[in-house]
């Protein structure tokens, strides 16, 4: 499966982004993913028709945000966001299950809402550890968030993507998405619920 778990669009209420939601979706069908959380910053951007409009597209849609709490940026996909609101990390722990996902978004970058010890103190809320594209040869702070990733047995959902892509999806989606194999924790359960999500 080829998936990408964050990113933002113009329905984002804090960054500047020109392209929306659908315009996101029309790109990602041609890119070839299956699967897409649109993770705006503390706004959930998804509605049933949204999820239709990219139904019939081929791709689904699942529930996301990029949630602060505890002052950290933290990505939620698939909860019941309209009956539940997390105000801690313990919160999390406890309302999640199988069908949802927890990823920990640009986790040793610099910057105040990165979760840096946050994460290490919590590991076992985390699904995935991303693997964040603002980096260079010389500088890069996802090394720390690989060897995390590693040593927690957590799947690294920030797969570059190395195919060649046209300046402008590159310039709107970046160069990066997931890959999906057998590897990931309840792989069977999140391709069952992609499976029905393109029934409904």
């Amino acid at each position: 499966l080829k998936v990408d778990f964050h990113i933002h669009t113009r329905e984002d209420p804090q960054d500047r982004i020109s392209y929306s939601a659908f315009d996101l979706i029309n790109i990602a069908q041609l890119k070839g993913l299956d699967a897409l959380a649109i993770t705006n910053h503390r706004n959930v951007t998804y509605s049933p028709y949204l999820r239709d409009y990219a139904k019939e597209r081929g791709i689904i849609i699942l529930p996301g945000v990029e949630a602060t709490i505890e002052d950290r940026h933290i990505i939620l996909i698939n909860f019941s966001f309209e009956e539940e609101s997390f105000s801690n990390l313990s919160d999390i722990l406890r309302k999640k299950d199988r069908c949802n996902l927890v990823i920990a978004p640009h986790p040793f970058f610099p910057g105040p809402h990165s979760l840096d010890g946050k994460l290490e103190a919590n590991w076992m809320l985390f699904d995935g550890i991303e693997y964040c594209h603002f980096y260079s040869r010389y500088l890069n702070f996802n090394r720390k968030a690989v060897e995390f990733a590693i040593l927690g047995n957590i799947i690294d959902y920030g797969v570059k993507n190395k195919l060649n892509v046209d300046k402008e999806l590159k310039k709107i989606m970046g160069n990066k998405n997931s890959r999906i194999d057998n590897k990931i924790f309840h792989y069977k359960e999140f391709k069952a619920q992609l499976k029905r999500a393109k029934e409904i």
